[in-house]
């Protein structure tokens, strides 16, 4: 089986807080290559999922931060 690392990724909000939530990824060829479509509120979610999908998480957490979201855009024209 092919272990597994939990990423805790952070994005910039537009405003306050930055957004965190939690991954699983493979480390191939000493590069993180990232596996999960869904965002986890918590690093156990995460190694869980991972665990479903037949990985093995090896307890490592790695931190990741995206770039800055964009600014809130209008929904409509503003006159």
């Amino acid at each position: 089986m092919q272990t597994a690392v939990i990423l805790r990724v952070s994005r910039a909000a537009a405003m306050g807080e930055p957004h965190v939530w939690y991954e699983y990824a493979l480390l191939v060829n000493n590069q993180i290559e990232r596996q999960s479509p869904h965002m986890m509120a918590t690093a156990e979610s995460a190694a869980r999922f991972a665990r479903q999908q037949g990985y093995v998480p090896s307890g490592d957490i790695i931190d990741i931060q995206l770039g800055a979201a964009a600014a809130p855009r209008p929904s409509r024209a503003i006159a």
